[in-house]
């Protein structure tokens, strides 16, 4: 592990940026959010036949929804890396932008999509060349897979009958586990850099995490294990929050209010939690290149 590059101080840093920037987050994030949930939801609305021209009239055909839904899906994905790109910046750079209406859809924003675009495509192609080998090797055609599938299905207690289906999953994850986390370690940096610098480096990105990987690789193990401890502290809180709702209910009078208001705090919590993690996912890309652009 690099000396420079410390993989506790990278993981402790997103950690109290998910906590110290909480309302930061919401902030940057909420109008941004809203805006994609509108516009994802009204064209699956459209897409699903939703609207129509008078009574009686037919529904919207699908050549048209379909473009919709594309554009809807682009524009949100745009926004989100816009937000994203801000809580890069911010980490980063400093740079705070005030204001509760937060809306980005510059050049950062746009490279900060296509990053992360291209780090998805990267990711999606290592693990179908893993399932065509892992495919190879067991003699398994899709036929027999998609076969497999559909027994399952219709009767999940017969694990004998699909004992190909598990094969063929096993050795995809032990082809494709290597490369996946080489790639994810190497390009940790990639979103965040186009973010701060405004264009596409991908193989700058690439190249400045050399000396870094194992250090990079441990932060990222740190700061899993530790959203896996709140998530189960999460899981148990919301668990003894409900058995005391139910206690709760089963009283009269100001029992019931009093479960009420304990059944919206469980969802309220969740909520947090997310936001939480959003934030401190960000911060660490965001801290492992300004750590690296400093180096």
């Amino acid at each position: 592990m690099s000396d420079r590059l410390s993989a506790a101080a990278i993981a402790t840093e997103a950690l109290e940026f998910g906590w110290r920037r909480f309302f930061t987050t919401v902030r940057y994030g909420w109008l941004t959010f809203l805006l994609c949930g509108l516009g994802l939801g009204g064209s699956i609305f459209l897409l699903l036949g939703g609207f129509s021209i008078g009574d009686g009239a037919e529904r919207e055909p699908m050549w048209l929804a379909l473009p919709v839904v594309l554009v809807a899906s682009v524009l949100s994905g745009i926004l989100i890396s816009g937000f994203y790109a801000s809580l890069y910046r911010l980490v980063a750079l400093g740079e705070d932008r005030q204001g509760i209406f937060q809306i980005r859809f510059d050049g950062a924003a746009r490279r900060t999509f296509f990053a992360i675009l291209i780090t998805s495509l990267i990711s999606i192609l290592i693990w179908i060349f893993s399932a065509l080998i892992a495919q190879g090797l067991t003699g398994i055609s899709f036929q027999e897979l998609v076969f497999g599938f559909e027994k399952l299905m219709d009767n999940p207690e017969d694990y004998a009958g699909s004992v190909g289906i598990f094969k063929l999953m096993f050795l995809t994850l032990a082809i494709g586990a290597l490369p996946s986390i080489y790639v994810g370690v190497k390009l940790a940096a990639f979103p965040a850099a186009c973010a701060v610098e405004n264009r596409l480096v991908l193989l700058k990105s690439y190249a400045m995490t050399k000396g870094h990987a194992w250090s990079i690789f441990g932060a990222v193990i740190l700061f899993s294990l530790a959203f896996f401890a709140l998530s189960i502290v999460l899981e148990l809180s919301t668990s003894i929050i409900g058995l005391i709702a139910n206690y709760f209910v089963s009283q009269s009078g100001d029992g019931i209010n009093l479960a009420s208001v304990l059944l919206l705090i469980a969802p309220a919590i969740q909520v947090c939690f997310q936001i939480f993690i959003v934030g401190a996912q960000v911060a660490f890309g965001g801290s492992i290149y300004r750590r690296l652009a400093a180096d």
